[in-house]
């Protein structure tokens, strides 16, 4: 479990460091949209559903690493999205501790999840 949430912090640090313009905004709500369809895996139990979001959240890091962006476009993102992040953030979180806890997802499961994430470095 502490792997995968070093990960999610791992993936909104990179996240919120910026990328560039419109694609980062673009990155940023698809970022929002893979940790929303996570959360709702965890709700549901549906192992699948949290394996396809992981595959999404995958596909924006390694886009992320191939933008660059500047300092100011950083900040703009950050003061723009960050609310949102920590809010989603905690949602998940709150959403993997209970698919945990009441025997939805395994801790086996969880591992599996977190290395698909680990590959995202």
């Amino acid at each position: 479990m502490f792997h995968y949430i070093k990960f999610v912090v791992l993936f909104l640090a990179l996240l919120l460091a910026g990328c560039g313009g419109n694609s980062l905004d673009k990155m940023v709500k698809s970022s929002l949209d893979a940790m929303k369809e996570l959360t709702e895996a965890f709700e549901k139990g549906d192992k699948k559903l949290a394996m396809s979001a992981a595959k999404k959240m995958q596909a924006v890091a390694k886009e992320h690493k191939e933008l660059k962006v500047s300092e100011a476009e950083d900040k703009r993102i950050q003061e723009k999205y960050m609310t949102q992040v920590q809010e989603q953030t905690k949602k998940m979180m709150e959403a993997m501790m209970k698919a945990v806890t009441s025997g939805k997802f395994t801790q086996e499961d969880m591992k599996e999840i977190g290395a698909m994430m680990q590959q995202m470095k």
